[in-house]
């Protein structure tokens, strides 16, 4: 098991980060940003779906707030974003061929009590 990202906040109001990920491991995130995408649009998601994706939207609206170049910062999430989406709905697409059970739940949604 590795730490992807943690956001702590302190008594005294300092936000630390950290994580497990090395600079090696950079080439690794178009991967995980597909991984993520699956999870996230999956009844394996958790139940804090809501404050998590909150989070990770203000920790995204943060960045781009520091960004030398906003425009260029938010046409590479566009593209990185539209990209990411097709390689997965790719993916489930295949799965559906091949025989899968996909059932897709929405964040937020629960999936339906099924009996064994």
């Amino acid at each position: 098991m590795r730490k992807i990202i943690e956001v702590i906040e302190k008594d005294n109001g300092v936000i630390c980060f950290n994580t497990d990920l090395k600079m090696i491991d950079i080439v690794e995130l178009p991967v995980l940003a597909g991984r993520l995408a699956y999870y996230m649009m999956t009844r394996l998601w958790g139940g804090n779906e809501k404050i998590v994706l909150a989070v990770i939207r203000n920790l995204a609206i943060a960045d781009l707030a520091v960004s030398y170049n906003r425009k260029d910062m938010i046409k590479m999430l566009d593209q990185a974003s539209s990209e990411t989406s097709r390689l997965v709905h790719d993916t489930i697409d295949e799965m559906k061929k091949n025989g899968w059970q996909i059932t897709e739940f929405a964040p937020g949604v629960k999936p339906p009590k099924q009996s064994n």
